[in-house]
């Protein structure tokens, strides 16, 4: 490969065929050295002479070259920006002409290069002396866009059973005879490296990759030379673990030496080191540096600094259905080295109040398999209803199936009182046997591109067991979160669908608690309406339903690095008896990705068998 590296300014013209290398230039800053070398007199002057320079930066005018890609001319642009202009035209020379018309032409073929007009020349830059000395027009013989002859790569990588490497490697070679661009070249080199790190190719090396340009300038051929390595195994464990039982963590470690590296797996047990609510701190990394080079294996340190013993959270906060709201949650994370823990929370608003508390047993895995026993008081107020509940429980939760999948089976005990404005007080007491199975996968906890969510629970009552009636109850949640079209990793167009439905038989509608009745409307529901303000209503004034069916369907598309904007449509059918009710909705929204978390804003348009609605709705929490 044979290559150029002068810029001549006689003919304006140059054509490169090697491979194009960027250099920086370090600037060494004397004022400042000085200024703490000789006194406060010269720093002031070193202080003067370090002002932002606003001598401004050189225009190209692209006039003259009609076919110049946009993103061409923005590239050039930025590349000529960095460059200083002349801070007095009347005081130019033609020596300080030249000179910065071959610091403009050298960025210009740069740019040239880098997007594969390799055979572009320069036919005239000069001065545009009708506005000012900073325009420059601009004259190029633009030549044909290179495409990409031939990829040459190392047989290890053509040969590899990684399906993330094979992947992208096939992606790469889909790439010959279309325009080559050096964004891609580079970007695959990154992402060859980076997944071969994280596949356990910790020996990898890159050679001399090269890309060759062909005399004419029109075609390139790409070789590059890599060694892959060999792939490691997991080796020792070290934890450093301080006063904490290590069995507790242990039990969260789902891999084992010997099993091939992966930094998922790494990034699942951080993941659930941090779910389990033990620890403050939480690191496992791979130790490199003392990798076994013999028998290819890799050493996982793993270290965790606990939680204080006790914990407290206090919040206040603000939503659409609750009005000013504030919460207090106290935590013991580790009570004995078996891992138990208590939990207790309270919440103040106007319309509800509550108060619960939970003691969690662990078992083999203390975010999978546990058993619980959960005591609480609610009190809400709303749409005329009054209701008061008091339930003491028992959830045992444990896997089983697919890895995604946690189910839980329980039984609670439930004093029930409720008034609404039509009917009298009513008391009921409740011995609630079910269970429920839920999943959620994502990739990202707090702001996810993909993921889903699904629960579904059943549960009884029977007169025969402690209970004042017999109900039967399913009531089903799911949350699809999918992108529909992406134009960059900056720019995806989301779809989140909400479908949510639930039945109840019972002999005798107007027994059934409040609290096992189905509302719909608000934030999470029917946006456009209040909060569970949805619902069918009987002649003699009877509210809730027995059988419903929700939607939430939203579009969501970034609109600025926090900001996206979303449109969205809700609906609702709802059933009492032979009473039937329905509820739809429409409007607008943003999201924000605030520092404290996702933070959503939607006007919505409601319209119901009743009345027709403008609501605005505020919500802060994941999508999922």
């Amino acid at each position: 490969m044979h290559g150029c590296n002068h810029f001549s300014i006689h003919t304006l013209s140059g054509r490169c065929h090697q491979r194009l290398v960027s250099f920086s230039l370090v600037h060494k800053i004397w004022g400042m050295c000085l200024s703490l070398v000789i006194g406060f007199g010269l720093s002031i002057t070193s202080a003067q002479a370090q002002e932002p320079d606003t001598t401004p930066a050189p225009v190209v005018n692209f006039a003259q070259v009609p076919a110049l890609p946009s993103s061409t001319q923005n590239n050039i642009a930025l590349a000529i920006s960095r460059l200083a202009g002349y801070s007095d035209c009347a005081a130019v020379t033609p020596l300080n002409q030249k000179q910065l018309q071959s610091s403009i032409g050298r960025s210009i073929l740069r740019s040239l290069h880098a997007d594969a007009f390799f055979g572009a020349q320069i036919i005239a830059l000069t001065v545009n002396e009708t506005q000012n000395c900073h325009v420059w027009d601009l004259q190029l013989n633009l030549g044909q866009r290179a495409s990409i002859a031939s990829i040459t790569l190392p047989k290890a990588l053509l040969n590899t059973q990684d399906k993330p490497l094979t992947q992208r490697v096939e992606r790469f070679l889909t790439q010959q005879h279309q325009p080559f661009s050096q964004v891609e070249y580079q970007a695959f080199l990154d992402d060859i490296y980076t997944l071969a790190i994280a596949h356990g190719y910790f020996d990898i090396v890159l050679g001399d990759s090269r890309v060759i340009v062909s005399e004419d300038g029109y075609t390139v051929d790409i070789d590059i030379d890599m060694t892959l390595g060999a792939r490691y195994v997991v080796g020792e464990l070290n934890i450093n673990h301080g006063s904490i039982d290590t069995n507790l963590i242990k039990d969260l470690i789902h891999f084992a030496p010997s099993d091939d590296y992966h930094i998922s797996l790494l990034n699942t047990l951080r993941q659930d080191l941090q779910r389990s609510a033990y620890f403050e701190q939480v690191s496992v990394q791979p130790d490199v540096p003392k990798r076994d080079l013999q028998l290819k294996r890799v050493p996982i340190s793993i270290t965790v600094t606990e939680k204080f013993k006790h914990y407290v959270d206090f919040g206040i906060g603000v939503t659409t259905d609750d009005g000013p709201r504030t919460s207090v949650s106290w935590t013991r994370p580790r009570i004995n080295d078996a891992g138990h823990s208590i939990h207790s929370n309270a919440l103040l608003s106007a319309p509800e109040s509550h108060i619960t508390m939970r003691y969690k047993i662990p078992f083999e895995d203390v975010n999978r398999d546990y058993f619980s026993v959960n005591t609480g008081l609610q009190y809400r107020d709303r749409n005329n209803e009054q209701r008061f509940t008091a339930t003491v429980g028992a959830q045992r939760f444990f896997k089983f199936g697919p890895e995604d999948w946690q189910h839980n089976i329980f039984t609670r005990i439930e004093y029930n009182e409720s008034k609404s404005q039509a009917s009298a007080r009513q008391y009921s007491q409740l011995l609630f046997f079910g269970f429920s199975s839920t999943r959620i996968k994502s990739d990202a906890p707090l702001y996810p591109t993909m993921g889903q969510r699904q629960t579904i629970t059943f549960e009884t009552t029977q007169d025969s067991v402690l209970s004042d009636f017999t109900l039967y109850q399913i009531h089903a949640k799911a949350k699809w979160l999918k992108p529909i079209f992406t134009r960059s990793d900056s720019h995806v167009v989301a779809w989140l669908s909400t479908l949510e439905g639930g039945y109840t038989h019972t002999d005798t509608f107007s027994d059934m608690p409040l609290s096992q009745r189905f509302f719909a409307g608000g934030d999470q529901s029917v946006r456009g309406f209040g909060f569970e303000s949805l619902t069918p209503e009987s002649p003699i004034g009877e509210r809730g339903a027995d059988t419903f069916v929700s939607s939430q369907q939203e579009w969501f598309s970034p609109v600025a690095t926090t900001w996206a904007a979303a449109v969205f449509v809700d609906a609702v059918y709802a059933q009492q008896d032979n009473f039937e009710f329905t509820a739809k909705s429409a409007g607008i929204g943003a999201h924000w990705r605030s520092p404290v978390g996702p933070i959503r804003l939607y006007i919505a348009r409601g319209s119901s068998d009743f009345e027709t609605t403008w609501r605005v709705h505020l919500l802060m929490g994941p999508l999922l």
